[in-house]
């Protein structure tokens, strides 16, 4: 059977060279392998990259093993985070030299690889430009963004707008991956560990896809389509209760979506497995969501949180879950070849 990864990383290998010329955020200094990446009051999230930067720099050959070995078929390389909270005029250079590594990665091996796009949101214009030459000319199929990008803002402000309908017009999706919130609240008095895994990326990636619905532009855009990883990053779970309120007299006036919150999450909104290992949560999910909004994610090579670098856990998961042949095979790759509009 078929398997099809939405959600596996990778930083083109000159990326830590390229920051460590930097010397405003993000940038990386190699004497103590801190990757600062996000600056705020209190100041500077730096974190170590070593333990992940070899596997996250696989390319060619490397790369294609270690996807047989984890027994997917193909995968889509999404960029890890850092280019996003890019602030200057360097965000357009790295980006642009970032989706050719890729591309390039994309033609060498193309029945396993495809590509989404980093795009320069400091610069909006360029963005689009960005995206549109990335499908069109490069072949990618989304744009993989980030919960937040730190002094640049939030994808639901109005000013990224044109992304989002230009990436409806391309039919390219957009995945919203987490990453350390921009709100020190969540890790100045815990530490960064409570502000990311633990907590922090599912509280902040639940409330931007929550604010993308209400902005309206799903009802703008009914053909935009989103990801998100860990099985809808909390949402399912209570989503009645949260449909609910936002049709609440308190809240109402200040939304601007046409129709029930809940009614995105059947139309516009897909969910990946990536970062969840509770059947429990798939099984909320299929039941709330319908099996044919699950996509797999292995969060590669991230994987089980507190497990070991570089080695996925997620099939060995999926194959030990109650689920039917046909459910098996929607989660495995239907889903993905009805979200993409093609056989893989």
């Amino acid at each position: 059977m078929k398997t099809i990864d939405f959600e596996n990383h990778f930083y083109v290998p000159d990326f830590f060279e390229t920051l460590s010329k930097r010397t405003v955020q993000p940038y990386y200094d190699p004497e103590t392998d801190l990757l600062a990446r996000i600056d705020s009051e209190i100041g500077t999230i730096k974190l170590p990259q070593a333990y992940s930067a070899p596997w996250l720099m696989e390319m060619g050959q490397n790369r294609v093993d270690a996807l047989n070995e984890w027994r997917i078929d193909r995968a889509i390389l999404s960029p890890a985070p850092g280019m996003e909270s890019i602030a200057d005029e360097d965000a357009v250079t790295l980006s642009r030299a970032h989706n050719d590594v890729l591309a390039e990665l994309c033609r060498e091996f193309p029945d396993r690889f495809l590509g989404t796009a980093a795009l320069p949101v400091y610069d909006v214009d360029e963005s689009v430009k960005e995206i549109e030459r990335c499908v069109k000319e490069l072949g990618f199929v989304g744009f993989h963004t980030h919960s937040n990008y730190g002094p640049n803002g939030y994808i639901d402000d109005d000013k990224y707008k044109p992304i989002l309908r230009k990436c409806a017009e391309l039919g390219a999706y957009v995945y919203i991956h987490p990453i350390i919130p921009y709100n020190p609240r969540y890790w100045e008095k815990y530490g960064s560990g409570f502000g990311s895994a633990a907590l922090g990326f599912t509280m902040d990636t639940a409330t931007t896809l929550a604010a993308l619905v209400v902005s309206g532009i799903f009802d703008e855009c009914p053909d935009l389509h989103v990801l998100v990883g860990h099985l809808g990053e909390g949402l399912p779970f209570y989503l009645k209760h949260t449909t609910n309120a936002f049709m609440h007299p308190v809240c109402k006036p200040q939304c601007k979506n046409e129709k029930p919150f809940d009614y995105y999450f059947k139309n516009n909104i897909w969910v990946t497995t990536s970062g969840t290992d509770q059947p429990e949560s798939l099984y909320l999910a299929k039941q709330v969501l319908g099996v044919d909004r699950i996509l797999i994610g292995t969060d590669y090579p991230f994987g089980k949180v507190g497990g070991e670098i570089g080695k996925s856990y997620m099939m060995e998961f999926l194959d030990s879950l109650d689920l039917t042949p046909a459910e098996r095979e929607a989660i495995y790759f239907r889903n993905a070849e009805a979200l993409l509009g093609r056989e893989l």
